[in-house]
């Protein structure tokens, strides 16, 4: 089942009144972050920005300061993913993680997609070991996912795209719950 939702237009605006024209914050460096494809901003540990690289990467994020400068790697115990599409920040007990969501599947073949958890803390030392792995299945066969987001209850949503190689086919967005 899909599930959609939006915020109300009275709470939404009370988060950004204006907006003002786009201006450049940093650059990222691209011998490290190259296909730079999940971005989060901790609420933790003010100042700090967590990244992914797209497909092709190891099981690691990473972290720069909001200019994307001070770039740090942090490598991850367990077995290299498929396709991390996104991470996202959310809930793990009464901790704040990271979940790195290996969720890209473009001919729509995998038979489950993996979220990796990792409490966010101040420093990460040496390689880290996950609090959890979650596997998931979708109910209805292979789907191919580009994002996914938590709520703060910990429900996770998980949106996907049309299944193709060279995304040539228009198809319906659908959303899943976790």
């Amino acid at each position: 089942c899909a599930v959609l939702a939006f915020a109300s237009p009275a709470f939404a605006a009370g988060l950004c009144p204006t907006w003002g024209p786009a201006t450049q914050a940093g650059t990222l460096d691209t011998k490290v972050i190259n296909e730079a494809s999940g971005l989060e901003a901790s609420a933790r540990f003010p100042g700090r920005l967590y990244h992914n690289n797209d497909s092709g990467d190891g099981l690691r994020f990473y972290i720069t300061d909001m200019a994307g400068g001070a770039t740090r790697t942090v490598e991850l115990k367990g077995p290299r993913p498929l396709d991390i599409e996104e991470m996202s920040l959310g809930p793990c007990g009464r901790q704040t993680c990271i979940y790195l969501g290996d969720i890209g599947d473009n001919p729509a073949s995998r038979s489950e997609v993996v979220f990796t958890l990792v409490p966010e803390k101040e420093t990460y030392e040496g390689e880290q070991t996950p609090l959890r792995v979650v596997r998931a299945r979708y109910p209805d066969g292979p789907h191919n996912a580009e994002a996914f987001s938590l709520h703060p209850n910990g429900d996770l949503y998980l949106v996907t795209k049309p299944a193709d190689a060279v995304m040539s086919k228009a198809a319906p967005a659908l959303v899943y719950k976790l």
